[in-house]
Order: structure tokens, then C-alpha cells, then sequence
């Protein structure tokens, strides 16, 4: 995916003043939340190291571009749906995305096991043959201490760390000690 950061005039619309530099940012398929910030971050004193250099040099008024509103994108806090792993719905590789999103601000993305909310913060898809369980059950790996999920797309996610608010983290090897058992389904 392609982003990047912009500076434009304030206006009263959010984000909606003429464009005075756009710098792009190409985000990398295991990019997490905090890399991402910090990235963000260096990317923003750039933006505004440039903003300052070309209202110094030149007449600010020619270097404003009017925004287009198709493809400006404002995004809102996440909400509690935002940020849960809905096992029915979405696919592996979406499972996968969320969990990224979620680390580490929100210590993961919520699922819940035996009415508990667990936070899975890392998965690794897997390329398994396996009979196909439903959607969010859990199948423990032969020859392997991890446990793996099933998704709605027939695939499945080894979880490598997850998060419980009272105990803490938990690498996939220790996953059973949260309730992690062969047939649990998560929801």
C-alpha cells in the first residue's frame, strides 16, 4: 500500500486546505504499528523541514495545490469493532493485517476464549492440509508445541505471542496455560 504525508492549509474542513507538499511512504507488508509511527515521524520533520524551505524561497501562494477530496483519506480512533478478529468473516491474511495494526498500542488484536478477552499481537499464516474446522478453532500442530486457528478462508495462523490483561504475554508455546486447547473455538 502507498500513503504518505501532506501539509496544506488549515481550513475548517479536516484536511481539507490546498496541498503545500506531499512526501510518500510505501508501506511494507510486515510494517507494525510502532515502526510505523516512528517512520511517520521521521517522515513529518522531512515535510516540515521542506514546507519551511519552500515558503522561504518562493511565493507561497504558487506552490498551493487544491486538494483532491476523492482520494483524501481522514482516519478516525479505532473502535472496539475495529480492532476485533471477527473469525466468521475475515480471511487469514486480514486476521494477519489486524494483528499488526493492534501492536502495540492496543497490545493486539481481541479475540475472546472461553468468554475471556485475549489479545493476539502476532501470527504467521500457514500453509497446512489439514481437515477444515470451522472458522476460529483451534488445532494443536504435530511434532510442534504451537497451536494454529482456523480462518473462514480455510487457512491458518500460527499465534506467536498474544496478550491476557491479568497474566501478561505469552509466546505460542506457552498459549495453552491462557486455555489454548484442540478444538477451543475462538470468538
Amino acid at each position: 500500500k502507498k500513503g504518505g504525508v501532506t501539509a496544506h492549509i488549515m481550513t475548517p474542513e479536516i484536511d481539507g486546505g490546498a496541498i503545500i507538499h506531499f512526501e510518500p511512504y510505501s508501506l511494507p507488508d510486515h510494517e507494525t504499528y510502532s515502526s510505523y509511527l516512528t517512520k511517520m515521524s521521521n517522515l513529518n520533520a522531512r515535510v516540515i523541514q521542506k514546507v519551511l524551505q519552500k515558503i522561504g524561497k518562493f511565493n507561497f501562494s504558487k506552490l498551493l495545490k487544491p486538494q483532491n477530496k476523492l482520494i483524501a483519506v481522514y482516519h478516525k480512533k479505532p473502535q472496539l469493532t475495529d480492532v476485533r478478529i471477527d473469525w466468521q468473516s475475515m480471511k487469514a491474511i486480514e486476521i494477519e493485517r489486524l494483528c499488526r495494526a493492534c501492536n502495540s498500542w492496543n497490545k493486539g488484536a481481541l479475540t475472546t476464549l472461553n468468554n475471556s478477552p485475549i489479545k493476539i499481537i502476532e501470527v504467521e499464516l500457514l500453509e497446512l492440509t489439514h481437515n477444515m474446522e470451522q472458522a476460529g478453532q483451534v488445532i494443536e500442530l504435530k511434532n510442534s508445541k504451537k497451536m494454529a486457528i482456523s480462518s473462514c478462508d480455510n487457512k491458518y495462523l500460527a499465534i506467536t505471542i498474544a496478550y491476557e490483561e491479568n497474566l501478561g504475554f505469552f509466546v505460542g508455546e506457552r498459549l495453552f496455560e491462557l486455555g489454548f486447547t484442540a478444538g477451543a473455538v475462538l470468538h
